[in-house]
């Protein structure tokens, strides 16, 4: 309701950065994902009908009592790395993969949540990931641009929207080249 979301809308910490991502929805509604500097770099995921905002959901690196600096966008180098991340990521998701491939990009204890309208789950490791990434026959594509946030050093943290469930936002953080955080907004119960 109104009343709660005042209570931490009037903060003014939040700067948007990065660009709007539209998603496809239908007739009369507006899907669209976007990225804050808030807390280490944030992805929200929102959605409006007849002009009016009816989610509007985010990912956020860090708990909220951990604080965090707000970021700007990552540097040339730090993207390049990145891109040799994705590249692997999207190698190993589909209906053939194994944890072994899945090991080549997920850290041992990488965690990945799927934060659902209605529940969160959460896959600890490359053995409980292989669960959800064989759900699908190919990795999943991208809608726009990824946007890549600044990392302390040792450290790279990116987020996406992919066509999953219709249009999902995800907030990835890895360390010494391996995945150790990858939690999406899905626009759907689970």
């Amino acid at each position: 309701g109104l009343d709660r979301i005042a209570s931490v809308a009037g903060n003014g910490r939040i700067e948007p950065i990065g660009p709007s991502i539209a998603i496809p929805a239908a007739e009369g509604e507006w899907r669209w994902a976007s990225f804050a500097s808030l807390g280490g770099g944030t992805a929200c995921l929102f959605h409006a009908v007849d002009g009016m905002i009816t989610r509007h959901d985010c990912v956020l690196p860090k708990r909220s009592y951990e604080g965090g600096s707000a970021v700007g966008l990552a540097d040339a180098e730090a993207s390049a790395a990145i891109d040799e991340i994705t590249g692997r990521l999207s190698a190993s998701w589909g209906t053939d993969t194994t944890v072994e491939r899945l090991g080549e990009v997920y850290a041992p204890d990488a965690i990945h949540t799927a934060r659902y309208q209605s529940r969160t789950r959460s896959y600890t490791g490359p053995e409980e990931i292989l669960q959800v990434a064989r759900l699908r026959s190919s990795s999943p594509e991208l809608i726009g641009e990824r946007v890549d946030f600044e990392a302390p050093d040792g450290e790279l943290a990116w987020a996406s929207v992919a066509d999953v469930m219709g249009g999902s936002v995800c907030l990835f953080r890895a360390v010494d080249g391996m995945i150790t955080r990858h939690d999406c907004v899905l626009p759907v119960s689970g």
